[in-house]
């Protein structure tokens, strides 16, 4: 995945005239990378290697302003289908449940909706 981003990003810069933003794309990759990480660590395996690996491509391919949001979003579709799943004893609480495909929902969201996201969150809480 970390190499179709980056040739996912150079015909946008040869082709379209557009930055591809490179730093900001490193630093998301290591910022959401870290962020999983020291989750891993402090919940001693809660969250899996292939977590962190994903949601740092992801991060590398957003920016780090929709990177926070993706892992926010993220852990907020976790929550909700975590609760329906102990709720309905779908899954019981020492049953793992996997984090990967809210991290990749939540990635379709930000792609499609993250501009319109953002911009109700900073209307409707800061302004």
């Amino acid at each position: 995945m970390f190499i179709s981003a980056i040739i996912y990003k150079l015909p946008q810069f040869i082709l379209y005239d557009t930055s591809p933003n490179i730093i900001n794309s490193i630093l998301a990759l290591i910022i959401s990378s870290g962020i999983f990480l020291i989750i891993a660590i402090i919940s001693k395996g809660g969250i899996g290697g292939g977590d962190i690996k994903l949601i740092g491509v992801l991060g590398f391919i957003l920016g780090i302003k929709f990177t926070l949001l993706n892992i926010f979003l993220s852990f907020i579709l976790g929550a909700i289908i975590s609760i329906f799943l102990l709720l309905f004893k779908i899954k019981g609480k020492k049953d793992p449940i996997p984090f990967g495909p809210f991290i990749c929902i939540a990635f379709m969201i930000v792609t499609l909706w993250g501009e319109e996201i953002i911009g109700w969150y900073i209307q409707t809480f800061i302004l």
